[in-house]
């Protein structure tokens, strides 16, 4: 991509190397349990891609976030993401400078059946970019996805979910299909707990000798 005669972003079509690793923490917070579950998390990306193949911004990025979930019935779970990403600039030889970046999205997970449940997803995300004149870069994404989930345990689940640029902003794909697989080995099983055992049988006493 360029700007007049100034190199944006210039890479080769077919690339294998790892891009930046982003680091972060969560904190969630002890609530009643009839209340949302909240949390607070940090990030700090680090710039290991490689700027030149547009692997990475060559900067770090620093964001803070907030997650929210509850559920107001027992088939029903809703979801709320907010995060604030302050990347550091300029970048590229064009001197781009950069907005903080604000996403947030929406979610709904409805059981249907003991194990298929469906989704219903919204996000929106701005570009750190501005006034460069290119679709490509300027403008603000909103997405709206609908999908399905199976559970085959509490550890594994497979989703497919179908996602629709509602906003036209060329920075983000027309239409999504992803599949994902999930594997979570720390998960706690719901299953009935065991049956105690049962106490020891009381013991009568001896019987004591006849009487004459």
């Amino acid at each position: 991509m360029d700007r007049g005669s100034t190199v944006l972003f210039r890479g080769s079509e077919v690339n294998f190397q790892p891009g930046d690793l982003v680091f972060s923490v969560k904190h969630q917070f002890e609530v009643p349990r009839e209340w949302p579950r909240l949390a607070l998390r940090g990030l700090i990306k680090a710039p290991t891609g490689d700027p030149d193949e547009v692997l990475g911004s060559g900067e770090p990025d620093f964001g803070i976030g907030a997650a929210a979930d509850y559920s107001p019935w027992r088939r029903l779970m809703l979801y709320a993401n907010l995060n604030l990403v302050y990347p550091v600039g300029p970048i590229t030889d064009g001197d781009l400078t950069l907005n903080p970046i604000f996403t947030q999205s929406l979610a709904a997970h409805l059981a249907l059946a003991e194990h298929f449940s469906v989704l219903f997803h919204q996000a929106s995300y701005t570009s750190p970019y501005h006034g460069t004149g290119a679709s490509l870069l300027d403008g603000t994404v909103v997405e709206l996805g609908l999908g399905l989930a199976f559970a085959w345990s509490e550890r594994f689940g497979m989703q497919l979910l179908a996602i629709q640029n509602v906003s036209g902003v060329a920075q983000s794909a027309d239409f999504t299909l992803m599949l994902s697989a999930q594997w979570r080995p720390w998960a706690v099983p719901t299953d009935l707990p065991p049956i105690a055992p049962l106490p020891p049988p009381t013991s009568l006493p001896p019987v004591g000798p006849a009487s004459p």
